[in-house]
C-alpha cells in the first residue's frame, strides 16, 4: 500500500510541474495583474477616440466581423494597422494600433507611440506595469487599470521597442493575446 501512495504522490508532483512549466507565462501574467499597482488608462485615446465612448464610422473606417460574438472591429483605412472594436450598443471596448498608418495618426494623443522605447513608456505612464511573453507578440509589457477595468498592452522587441499597442476594456473585450 505504501509503493502505491508513493507512486501516486510522485505522479501528482510530475503532473504539477508539468502544468507549471506549460503555462508559466499565462500563470506569471495572472499573478502579476493581482499584485501590480494600480495606472489610470481612462485618459488615453487614438484620435480623440477612448475606450467607453460612442463610435462614430465616417468612411476612413471599413467594418469587419470581429472573432468574437456581439463585437465589430472597424479597420482604419484597410490598412490593418488600426482598429477600432465596439460592442452592440458602439460603445469603444478596444483600440489596437499594430503598424504605422500612412497619412494618419500613429501615436495616441498622450504621445505612446508605435516603436516608442519601454523607458520612454515608462516616463509617460509610469512604472507600474508587468512583462510577460504571448503567442501573438512575444514579448510584452502590460499596464492595468483596476478602477476602469482597463488593460493596456504592448508587444514588445527583443530591444524593447513597442511593436503594437492595444488598450481594451477586459470586462467586455477577452482579447486574446
Amino acid at each position: 500500500m505504501k509503493k502505491v501512495w508513493k507512486i501516486s504522490v510522485a505522479m501528482l508532483f510530475i503532473l504539477v510541474v508539468v502544468f507549471v512549466f506549460l503555462y508559466r507565462d499565462a500563470l506569471k501574467e495572472r499573478i502579476s495583474s493581482l499584485t501590480v499597482r494600480d495606472t489610470d488608462l481612462s485618459q488615453i485615446a487614438y484620435d480623440r477616440m477612448s475606450l467607453g465612448r460612442k463610435f462614430r464610422n465616417d468612411s476612413s473606417y471599413t467594418e469587419q466581423q470581429s472573432d468574437f460574438p456581439k463585437l465589430t472591429d472597424y479597420n482604419q483605412h484597410g490598412m490593418n494597422a488600426f482598429y477600432v472594436t465596439t460592442n452592440a450598443r458602439d460603445d469603444i471596448v478596444g483600440l489596437k494600433l499594430l503598424d504605422r498608418v500612412p497619412n494618419c495618426h500613429s501615436y495616441f494623443d498622450n504621445g505612446l507611440a508605435m516603436y516608442m522605447t519601454l523607458s520612454k513608456v515608462k516616463h509617460l505612464l509610469g512604472n507600474n506595469y508587468i512583462t510577460f511573453n504571448t503567442e501573438k507578440y512575444g514579448k510584452a509589457a502590460m499596464y492595468i487599470d483596476k478602477k476602469h477595468n482597463y488593460k493596456l498592452l504592448l508587444g514588445l522587441s527583443d530591444n524593447d521597442t513597442v511593436t503594437a499597442i492595444v488598450l481594451f476594456n477586459k470586462t467586455q473585450y477577452d482579447y486574446q493575446y
